[in-house]
């Protein structure tokens, strides 16, 4: 259990006052809004009902004597209380619930409690003042655009408490992502701050919220959007801020998001594999899906280039979908795990260098419906996909811009869609389609949060099959 300066006292009150008092004393203490997710009344419903549910639950613990009730840990912060407890009710390790509760603490007292079985409710557990007085510490990497691995900086610095509408994340994992060595380097192409927080993809849990939030509550584990401003529909100017680049990132223990950048992951993966979504997963969703008509069709074929991130996410989000899927790649060992995560074929463009003639053996001469193209050269692409069809164009992992010739691309009458990753409700509709495909990423390391450097280098060589995941172990420090 974390504690903290002060939590004694409360965790001796905490007990005595929810599984020793008498019913009675129980009564006086719970408060107004006390709510058990499962059994509490409906929005508009009498918050006495939920009070009355909260009660017996209480009781039943009291019946209990408290013999397997345990907090796990307190935050205390001047009046403010909160605490993180686990009742198990049998001998299994499932049997168990867990619960977080917020009290008013006066002279080592707990004078008010406002309790929730299972997840947070309505009431923020710790309101930006209780954030401010237990003051949040945390590290974060920093980055100037162009200064390459060796100018990230890794720094400690007190964080601030969320405002109106601000959730403060503890980030548990972030991946790698192409753009993000484009940072370092100095090509990206879109505004990077100075001394940016660098890295776009992550995930953590919820620590504190601000006033109003209401999409997300403390415990909850969840994933940011690159684009935070870009909800739903086209992309526009006006959401052009991003996650590591014109706003901080999250190569950080500690992350001040907006609430409507936010999304919770998928309930099988872990941390570092929901840090791998935001941005490849979401540009794969979006490259299969996001074309404006119905998208890709079960029975269609999909073509994907590589196994970088994109196109390993692609590939098993076509299959998904109900795609036949002909991946490209260079060299057996390679082949062999495209064929494992699902590939129906696979084309060796070292030994087949026209691997758009293959592509077009393989279809009978038609070509693919859809090529989502990481690699840059259009003009292969093209070739590729069959009359009328579709190229995403994801990006230029080549570092060449071969010339297109207008006359294929007019003799195809085929549609090329540059795409910048996804917005928020197409990252949530990806994520009902692997919570119930139970999709796993494809993690090809996890590197811990100091050695972050050493992520990028293997990230940067080339060598990944799969996402570079930079994860952090060290649970947030309250001082």
């Amino acid at each position: 259990m974390s504690e903290v300066r002060g939590t004694a006292a409360v965790i001796e009150q905490f007990n005595h006052a929810f599984v020793h008092h008498l019913p009675d004393e129980l009564d006086e203490l719970v408060g107004e809004e006390c709510v058990l997710e499962g059994i509490q009344p409906a929005p508009d419903g009498d918050r006495h009902e939920g009070r009355q549910a909260c009660l017996a639950f209480w009781r039943s613990l009291a019946a209990d004597r408290g013999t397997r009730f345990a907090p796990e840990e307190v935050v205390v912060a001047g009046e403010h209380a909160t605490i993180r407890w686990r009742y198990h009710f049998g001998d299994g390790p499932a049997d168990s619930v867990r619960g977080v509760n917020l009290m008013r603490v006066r002279d080592g007292r707990i004078v008010e409690a406002f309790g929730y079985g299972k997840t947070a409710g309505e009431v923020p557990l710790a309101t930006p003042d209780a954030a401010v007085d237990a003051g949040w510490d945390g590290r974060s990497y920093h980055v100037d655009s162009g200064a390459g691995i060796d100018g990230l900086t890794l720094r400690r610095h007190r964080v601030a408490a969320p405002g109106p509408g601000q959730v403060l994340v503890a980030v548990r994992a972030a991946a790698l992502s192409y753009r993000d060595l484009m940072v370092l380097r100095g090509d990206y192409v879109l505004p990077v701050k100075p001394d940016v927080v660098p890295v776009a993809d992550g995930a953590g849990e919820v620590v504190a919220v601000g006033a109003g939030v209401r999409l997300v509550r403390i415990g909850d584990r969840v994933a940011a959007t690159v684009f935070p401003h870009w909800q739903d529909g086209p992309f526009e100017v006006g959401q052009l801020a991003q996650l590591g680049g014109s706003l901080d990132g999250m190569l950080t223990e500690l992350a001040l998001l907006d609430e409507r950048a936010l999304v919770p992951v998928p309930a099988h993966l872990s941390f570092a594999e929901a840090a791998t979504l935001p941005c490849a997963a979401v540009a794969a969703w979006n490259a299969l899906t996001g074309d404006g008509g119905a998208g890709l069709r079960p029975g269609e074929t999909v073509v994907t280039l590589g196994t970088g991130g994109v196109s390993l996410f692609a590939l098993q989000l076509a299959k998904a979908l109900g795609a036949r899927v002909i991946a490209t790649t260079s060299g057996p060992e390679k082949a062999r795990r495209l064929v494992e995560l699902g590939a129906d074929e696979v084309v060796d463009y070292r030994a087949d260098p026209d691997w758009p003639s293959v592509v077009r053996e393989l279809t009978g001469g038609r070509g693919a419906d859809r090529v989502v193209d990481v690699v840059g050269d259009l003009a292969q692409s093209l070739a590729a996909v069959k009359a009328c069809g579709q190229v995403a164009f994801v990006g230029l992992l080549s570092g060449r811009t071969p010339a297109l010739d207008p006359g294929r691309l007019f003799a195809s009458g085929a549609t090329v869609r540059a795409l910048a990753v996804g917005s928020r409700a197409q990252f949530a509709a990806m994520n009902r389609v692997i919570e119930e495909h139970r999709i796993r990423p494809v993690v090809d390391r996890v590197v811990p949060f100091d050695r972050a450097p050493e992520a990028f280098r293997h990230y940067a060589s080339g060598a990944a099959f799969g996402k570079v995941v930079i994860e952090t172990a060290q649970p947030v420090r309250r001082v």
